[in-house]
Order: C-alpha cells, then structure tokens, then sequence
C-alpha cells in the first residue's frame, strides 16, 4: 500500500492540472486579468507533480520506481512545453522540446516493459506526450523555418 500511495496521489495531481486547464481556459476568454491565478496554480501543480515524483523514485522499490521515474519524465517534458509556450518562445527550445520528448518516450517504454501493475499510466503519459510532440511540430511547420 506504500509504494502504491505516490503514484495515486500524482494520479490525482495529473487529473487536478486537466481540471485546472479548463479553467484557465474559461479566464482566457472571458476574464484575462484572471489568468495569472490558473499560471500560478498550473505552477504549483507542477512543482508539487514532481517533488512527488522524485520521492516515489526514492521510496519505492522495483518496477513501480518506473512509473514514477514516468510521471517524472512527463512532468519535465509538460514543464519544457509551457515554458516554450510562455515566456521562452524561442526556435531553439523547440530543439530543447525534442530532445526532452526523445528521453521521456524512451521511459516510458522502458516502463511498460517493467511494470505489471498500473500500466495503464505510461501508456496514457505516452499518448499525452505524443499529442504534445504533435503540436510542437504543428507550431515548428507554421514557424516558417522547416525541420526536415
């Protein structure tokens, strides 16, 4: 049961940041001067994401270290994301976006291969992650300078 209690308490973060989302949607379009309470709280929720995070790795103990090690791998790709959509909006971290997402799907792989129990949560850190990276490349096509 101890091992078990990171990994659904950052379940629960992960559900509270798409539910947060949805508000901070609702404060862009209809009350802007409210928006820096959703980048505060999408803030606070990532931090709290990942310091729990490092302690699940710390703390737990065979395979299920790896879905920490996930949560924590995807909590780092989200982070690089809102920064290069925030303040860092610069070509060159959409390189720094790629070469996060290239190691984050590379453990998330390497946790579905462990892990027995709660798989389900790699695979949908990975579909999220492959969203994400869609986007991106989405935004570097309209960007104007081709990546291929």
């Amino acid at each position: 049961m101890e091992e078990t209690k990171y990994i659904k308490i950052n379940f629960y973060l992960l559900l509270a940041i798409l539910s947060l989302s949805i508000v901070g949607y609702l404060f862009a379009v209809y009350k802007e001067n409210l928006f820096f309470l959703y980048e505060r709280s999408l803030t606070l929720l990532i931090i709290a994401s990942i310091i729990l995070s490092i302690i699940g790795i710390i703390k737990n103990e065979g395979n299920s270290k790896w879905i920490s090690l996930s949560y924590f791998a995807f909590f780092v790709q989200f982070s690089v994301l809102c920064l290069f959509l925030g303040p860092l909006t610069f070509y060159s971290v959409i390189f720094v976006f790629y070469v996060t997402t290239f190691i984050t799907i590379l453990i998330f792989v390497i946790a579905i291969r462990k892990i027995d129990k709660f798989k389900f949560i790699p695979l949908l850190l990975l579909t999220l992650s492959v969203i994400f990276t869609i986007y991106v490349i989405f935004l570097n096509a309209l960007w104007g300078t081709s990546w291929i």
